[in-house]
């Protein structure tokens, strides 16, 4: 149950939402162009799939879990998902191949960013001392090589490792994401 201001915020919330759609062209008055959509496809993706899905896997393997506890359950993949949006080739004479490229690219710095706002979330929360830890001694040593490679020395390496780790990965992330939006392919599309 709300308290009477969470209600009226609700409620101020609804309201507003309902003045947008009311007030927006139900017709656009210039057609977006392919990558527009496909930006407009990925907002949906991350405002709801990347939060969503995650959610809807735990929820099924807690209610195998009881339904049968002697079995352990890690579900495959029962969802996939695509998108037509800006690779389609029925004809849409503005889908290129210049186009379907930075389709891609939207597409992998995405998932990339996603990911990276992840593990830099589970890095503030892995603050766990070194000291307190029985990390393995080859865990150790590829973390001051990656380190070494990665040019991510510091304090913190010996001191909270974990996160340090987490550093890693989002530098590894940072790098290909660097590629990803790079140089794209020399090819132009046919006149």
């Amino acid at each position: 149950e709300l308290l009477p201001e969470e209600t009226e915020a609700a409620m101020d919330s609804i309201r507003q939402h309902i003045e947008v759609l009311w007030l927006t062209e139900s017709v656009r008055a210039e057609r977006p162009k392919v990558i527009d959509e496909v930006r407009q496809g990925l907002e949906v993706v991350e405002r709801s799939l990347f939060g969503v899905v995650p959610q809807l896997y735990t929820l099924l393997e807690k209610s195998l879990s009881n339904i049968y506890p002697e079995g352990e359950w890690k579900l495959p993949a029962i969802l996939k998902f695509g998108s037509w949006i800006g690779g389609d080739r029925d004809g849409h004479p503005d889908v290129t191949a210049v186009v379907t490229s930075e389709t891609v690219s939207l597409h992998q710095s995405t998932i990339i960013r996603h990911y990276r706002q992840q593990v830099v979330e589970l890095g503030r929360q892995l603050s766990h001392s070194g000291k307190r830890l029985a990390l393995s001694p080859a865990f150790m040593t590829d973390l001051r090589h990656e380190a070494g490679v990665l040019g991510l020395g510091g304090t913190r390496l010996e001191r909270e490792p974990l996160r340090q780790k987490c550093s890693h990965v989002v530098r590894k992330l940072e790098l290909t994401l660097a590629v990803v939006q790079g140089p794209k392919p020399g090819w132009t599309d046919p006149v």
